[in-house]
């Protein structure tokens, strides 16, 4: 007997996971960690207030301190979720959205790469393994669609730095990211 938001389920573990996913709808992949469903859904312009209220609970605190106001940010998450290639993921627990990899499609000559612009995991969901499982569920699914990589930027002082390494990110050494300010 499995209970989940007031539902039960007679079922064995595998007839349960059916039924979840038509009781949630579209899902790309759900895990158990620690004990908590974990649901990986594909977002939209839909979803763009829990993606904007996501990105200011994670990127305002230390480490980054980004200020957003809310106009800038609504046209940021538009470019990046409102373009014919754009694909993105949330990670949900209980139904709550606590992280995100918002991006982009790209056909490349080596083939065809997923771009991360933007990546990230509630706080206090962070160095509980939620990350990298969802980095692992992101990348099942762009692989079962023929992507064959992910590309993506952050700075080397960052501890988001060391936890891509740790989950099998590298440096493209022959590479450089060049910026030019002009106003």
């Amino acid at each position: 007997k499995i209970t989940k938001h007031r539902l039960q389920f007679n079922l064995c573990k595998r007839c349960f996971y059916k039924q979840l996913l038509l009781y949630y709808g579209p899902s790309c992949g759900i895990v158990k960690l620690g004990g908590v469903l974990m649901e990986l859904k594909k977002l939209d312009v839909k979803d763009i207030e829990p993606i904007k209220k996501l990105i200011v609970d994670i990127f305002s605190r230390e480490q980054w301190n980004d200020v957003w106001e809310d106009s800038q940010l609504q046209l940021y998450v538009l470019e990046i979720i409102g373009n014919k290639n754009s694909l993105s993921f949330g990670l949900y627990e209980d139904g709550v959205l606590i992280g995100m990899a918002l991006g982009r499609i790209r056909h490349w000559c080596r083939g065809t790469e997923y771009w991360i612009d933007e990546f990230g995991i509630l706080p206090e969901k962070q160095s509980k393994g939620a990350g990298s499982e969802f980095l692992r569920m992101t990348e099942d699914y762009l692989s079962r669609q023929g992507i064959g990589g992910i590309v993506l930027l952050t700075e080397r002082t960052a501890y988001a730095y060391e936890f891509y390494k740790r989950n099998g990110f590298h440096e493209l050494e022959d590479q450089a990211f060049l910026v030019k300010r002009i106003s």
